[in-house]
């Protein structure tokens, strides 16, 4: 019966798909559930994998709202886990390799632009991407400023803000956050 029930609800929002913006789908993620976000993802452009779990609520920002796959800069790879509460931006890419976990309350932003405050002459306007190697853990309210690399099996703290990247098997944290220790390869 479950299994139907959430079939009729793919059907019926494979419908609503084609008549909504793509800006009130994203809305409907905020109380959806996991995986007809997930469908909904797919359905357009990002590159989701297999076993991967969304917790809404979660918004998206700066999707190409005008393309016919809005979301084609998100890729999560196989067995990921994106907690609650996640905000990310997807003006640049966000690239979370296979067996990624974020922890509840995560910012992405891969994009910066002052506008026409007159501090633009020294924050010039910049789109950059944002890269979680395999096995990484992002710490609850972690936000990441692009250009980010983090290396594979790397754990951020909760509530760091990370503007560099962290190398692979290290834990870094703070504000900005910085490599506290190595970790033990598994």
């Amino acid at each position: 019966m479950v299994d139907a029930a959430y079939w009729v609800e793919k059907v019926i929002f494979r419908i609503l798909l084609k008549l909504l913006p793509v800006e009130f789908v994203n809305r409907l993620f905020w109380f959806m559930p996991g995986r007809l976000v997930i469908d909904i993802l797919r359905w357009y452009g990002a590159d989701i994998g297999e076993n991967v779990k969304i917790m809404p609520p979660i918004l998206f920002h700066n999707f190409q709202d005008k393309s016919d796959k809005p979301f084609e800069n998100l890729h999560v790879g196989a067995n990921s886990f994106i907690g609650r509460d996640c905000f990310l931006d997807l003006m640049g890419k966000v690239i979370l390799e296979d067996n990624v976990t974020l922890a509840m309350g995560i910012t992405l932003v891969t994009h910066m632009n002052v506008g026409n405050s007159s501090i633009k002459g020294q924050f010039p306007t910049y789109v950059k991407d944002i890269i979680v190697r395999n096995a990484s853990y992002i710490g609850a309210r972690v936000t990441v400023i692009a250009p980010v690399e983090i290396g594979s099996g790397a754990l951020i703290g909760a509530g760091s803000l990370v503007i560099h990247d962290a190398p692979s098997h290290t834990l870094s944290a703070g504000v900005p956050a910085v490599v506290i220790r190595s970790l033990d390869e598994v």
